[in-house]
Parts: structure tokens; C-alpha cells; sequence
């Protein structure tokens, strides 16, 4: 059996993508909010070494192009 449709989606938002054809769609990860909070989560647990490990979420908006 052969696939007549491929629906495919990627990470990151890379400029290219909008310019492939047909435009992928991707999941935007926000890299500079990702940098920040690495860096403020990694300077609380220097001051503060006993933190329980914790689970942060980041908004990742799917950016829906013609791929999907």
C-alpha cells in the first residue's frame, strides 16, 4: 500500500521552514525564555542547594503551516 499523503512537523521554528514547499509546520521553542530560566533555576539552586528538583513548562506554540 502507498501513501498518497504525508503530513509531517518538526521543533524549533527555524526561519526556513515558512520557505520550504509546501511550509512546515513546527512546534516553536522558545530558546531565549528556555536560556533565562536555565540560568535563574541554575543560580537558586546555588543559593539554595536543598531545592526538591521541580518541572518547569514553557508555552511552545504550534505554528501550523501547509505541511499539516
Amino acid at each position: 500500500m502507498v501513501a498518497k499523503e504525508l503530513k509531517l512537523g518538526s521543533f524549533d521554528d527555524e526561519r526556513f521552514a515558512k520557505l520550504l514547499s509546501p511550509s512546515l509546520t513546527t512546534i516553536h521553542q522558545p530558546c531565549i525564555q528556555i536560556g533565562k530560566v536555565a540560568v535563574q533555576t541554575m543560580l537558586q539552586r546555588t543559593r539554595e542547594p536543598q531545592t526538591p528538583p521541580r518541572e518547569i513548562l514553557l508555552d511552545a506554540p504550534l505554528i501550523v503551516r501547509e505541511s499539516s
